[in-house]
């Protein structure tokens, strides 16, 4: 990669591989469902065997998307001209592909699966339908589940929120809160996993979203906020990143610490942004024609559940990825060319220069949604 250099120095240009891993991110989702669908558990699923069931590809997928936006949406904040400049483009980058994803779970998917589809029409209700998606709870498709993936687009709305909210007060100016509060919401997550701590719900949890999740993902998504505050002393580094890599191989080999996990929103944290500006050639032009990645994320698990119902007998899981992906990477063009760009447009347009809150990397500011 060359000399060492700070984040800060590499995110000055316009070169970076942000695409590139999204995609990838993307892509791991897809090849990691392919297993539980097919064949009912992630017993077989090669992530969870090489990590001794610590993580399946999709959820290190998951925490990665996180990662990345935690780290362009503070970018985003800082771009942005207030509080309703900020919450017009989380806004337009979350929700016409989100309704458009939903709206096709339940009116085409739904019905394509039901084994009565006059039931399934009994049952749907229009206001519920609604609710569930300006709610961004997911698709309703009365008995059945098409789409597992949405789960994690309202958890990111949230954590939009949090950064407007952590903007306001002043919080992403001190950049030591963010990171103290990144490593509290690690200190919860290593309570669930080594000592089963359950986090307490409450009479709103139907609002917060399921509690047990908000330690993984929150400390995710701060980690990459906190990446992006400190990126003028975080050292782009070949030999550390390859020592990061070296203590993830060794906690994945070790299950019974159960560290893996652990350490995805520091040293996964770190292995990520490196190879966010690794020289990557024309994979940095991945995007240039449209960018699939929410698209993928979206409608991948419908179109998986659909192939599964017409053609298990014939599919083992690997062919189901490749099915899945070429006919998802169809929709998600379409959801891109059609739904995404145009709304996207409607943002108004960036000023001149950021305003200074912290480190300032000129990169792309326009996070795609956690997948």
């Amino acid at each position: 990669m060359g000399p060492d250099r700070s984040l800060l120095e590499a995110g000055k240009g316009r070169a970076n591989n942000f695409d590139a891993l999204r995609v990838a991110l993307a892509l791991m989702v897809i090849f990691s469902h392919s297993y539980p669908l097919l064949l009912g558990s992630n017993d077989r699923e090669p992530l969870s065997l090489a990590t001794g069931g610590q993580r399946t590809a999709g959820e290190i997928a998951v925490d990665g998307f996180f990662l990345i936006s935690g780290f362009l949406i503070a970018l985003s904040w800082q771009r942005s001209r207030g509080l309703a400049d900020y919450l017009r483009r989380r806004v337009l980058r979350i929700y016409p592909g989100f309704l458009v994803a939903v709206a096709f779970c339940s009116l085409v998917v739904g019905p394509l699966l039901a084994p009565d589809v006059g039931v399934y029409w009994k049952r749907f209700d229009v206001s519920r339908f609604l609710i569930l998606a300006f709610k961004l709870e997911g698709a309703l498709t009365p008995g059945l589940d098409t789409n597992g993936s949405l789960w994690s687009i309202r958890y990111e709305f949230f954590c939009y929120l949090a950064i407007a909210g952590m903007g306001l007060i002043g919080m992403l100016r001190r950049r030591p809160l963010v990171a103290m509060a990144a490593l509290a919401c690690s200190a919860i997550h290593a309570r669930q996993l080594l000592f089963d701590y359950q986090m307490p719900g409450s009479r709103l949890s139907w609002l917060w979203c399921y509690p047990g999740f908000w330690p993984r993902l929150a400390a995710c998504f701060l980690a990459g906020s906190s990446f992006y505050l400190y990126s003028d002393r975080v050292v782009l580094s070949t030999r550390w990143a390859i020592a990061a890599a070296a203590r993830m191989a060794a906690a994945a080999a070790l299950p019974s610490t159960r560290a893996f996990a652990l350490l995805i929103p520091w040293l996964g944290g770190y292995l990520l942004f490196y190879l966010a500006f690794f020289p990557a050639g024309r994979l940095r032009d991945i995007a240039r024609r449209g960018d699939l990645t929410y698209g993928l994320y979206l409608y991948a698990f419908p179109v998986q559940v659909l192939l599964v119902h017409w053609f298990k007998p014939h599919l083992n899981p690997i062919g189901l990825f490749f099915a899945a992906t070429a006919v998802t990477a169809v929709l998600a063009a379409l959801s891109w060319h059609l739904v995404e760009r145009p709304c996207l447009r409607l943002k108004s347009p960036r000023p001149p220069a950021p305003h200074a809150v912290g480190a300032s990397p000129a990169l792309p500011a326009e996070g795609v949604p956690a997948s």
